[in-house]
């Protein structure tokens, strides 16, 4: 192997890795797998594909699916990250984020040593409310419990209206009653003693300091009151104006609008290279993925090209008699969902105008996650005196390639570039790696708060 070819592909090593570096530290686990749950609710309460899903408050999965059913019940599918056991007292809710917005999937396990549950069977889920709401839930939730206990009490009364039972027989009691008589002549004496002046508590009934301190205090209270009921004070102004009412609301709506985006994003930090057979050319990428919601990310980075004088591309330094030379090129692409699992990309391609579209198959299996189909092009480079580059075709380079998600992170490439273009047409194959990374995430929020 030539000197510019050995550090094209020592470049592309040292970015990878430099990113599984990056990644390790972070403590992730290269063998995590997908597991689906299946969990039927009533409602949803805005729980949306995407949301994360956490497991005694860690989190271990992304909600992949929400399916209405023919009973108006709604399916979702849990996307886990790694192997989740539950117990018969498990618990699933629905909960909010935080009071920024926002939705969970919330899982409670259980206690092991109860009954296991199969969880190739669907589960059921409930939403986690508050207020009246909640109430009423409960209130339907144990609706058989309340008519037995509302039974029960109807007994209890005919039992005591008739003299059966025990509770009956205290009522019936005549020593019970003298007992009551005795304690109610003791209950007179106490009171008288606090009318006569006599004893402990009637000194401090009867304490004039005590009760000017006591008057003093009514007084100063009933002042604040009065001051916040016309409008006085901070506090009387936060409560009956309007205006700045309305301000506070405005402060909340603009705080809630700043942050939400921030909760939502999600980065993913990743680079790759391929391979081209009749060009002989490496094209290694370094990039970021950032999804300010499920149905749209932002992708930028950088491709370094390397370029072989033995492959069918002319190059400036080929004409030069040098057998080697490397481009850095950009990449800057904007990409939205046109549906379930498919993403239309557009932007810059190696620094050329292009885009692709890609369609993904998610898959439950513990060494392939994914596989997906891509189709992108680009226009061609055809001027080494303009652009130190000529790819020798006309019009733009197509490719199309099939893709498959090997354990988490890794991805492996194989297809083929130039469609269209006869004997040009030539194979292609590669490897990706690439992860979602919180710390940039933050730096990205920060610039993005700081705008």
């Amino acid at each position: 192997m030539k000197k510019e070819l050995q550090i094209g592909v020592l470049f592309t090593v040292a970015i990878v890795m430099l990113v599984a570096f990056s990644f390790s530290i972070s403590q992730c686990n290269l063998l995590n797998h997908h597991d689906d749950l299946e969990i039927i609710f009533g409602a949803v309460s805005g729980l949306k594909e995407g949301d994360e899903v956490q497991v005694s408050g860690l989190q271990l999965g992304k909600v992949y699916e929400l399916i209405l059913q023919p009973d108006t019940k709604i399916k979702v599918v849990a996307r886990m990250d790694d192997e989740v056991k539950l117990w018969s007292d498990y618990q699933i809710e629905v909960r909010k984020l935080s009071e920024l917005g926002g939705t969970i999937l919330y899982i409670e396990q259980g206690t092991p040593g109860n009954l296991r549950i199969d969880l190739a069977k669907p589960l059921t889920g409930t939403i986690n409310l508050g207020g009246i709401d909640a109430i009423g839930d409960v209130l339907s939730t144990n609706k058989e419990n309340l008519t037995e206990l509302l039974e029960s009490a109807k007994n209890t009364l005919k039992e005591i209206e008739h003299g059966d039972g025990n509770l009956s027989q205290l009522i019936h009691d005549k020593d019970l009653y003298i007992n009551l008589e005795a304690s109610s002549e003791s209950l007179k004496n106490i009171l008288n003693e606090l009318e006569t002046g006599t004893g402990t508590l009637s000194q401090l009934l009867n304490d004039r300091a005590i009760y000017d301190n006591v008057r003093d205090a009514s007084s100063s209270l009933k002042n604040i009151l009065e001051e916040i009921e016309s409008g006085g004070g901070i506090l009387g102004k936060a409560i009956y104006d309007k205006k700045l009412a309305q301000q506070i609301s405005d402060a909340g709506d603009a705080i809630t609008k700043v942050f939400e985006p921030v909760v939502r994003t999600q980065v993913f930090a990743g680079a790759e290279s391929k391979y081209y057979a009749q060009s002989n050319m490496f094209i290694s990428k370094f990039y970021l993925k950032i999804y300010p919601r499920p149905t749209r990310y932002f992708l930028v980075g950088g491709s370094v090209l390397s370029l072989d004088r033995d492959g069918d591309i002319d190059f400036e330094k080929k004409s030069e008699g040098d057998e080697y030379q490397t481009f850095l090129k950009a990449d800057v692409q904007l990409a939205y969902s046109l549906g379930k699992d498919t993403m239309f990309r557009i932007g810059l391609l190696e620094s050329k105008f292009g885009g692709g579209i890609d369609i993904e198959m998610p898959l439950s299996s513990t060494f392939c996650s994914k596989i997906a189909f891509t189709i992108e092009g680009r226009d061609a480079y055809n001027s080494v005196d303009d652009e130190k580059i000529d790819e020798n075709i006309s019009g733009g380079v197509w490719r199309a390639y099939g893709s498959a998600r090997i354990w988490k992170y890794f991805t492996v490439f194989a297809g083929f570039s130039r469609l269209g273009k006869g004997p040009n047409m030539e194979s292609m194959f590669g490897l990706a790696f690439e992860y979602k990374d919180d710390d940039i995430k933050s730096l990205v929020s920060l610039i993005g708060l700081s705008q």
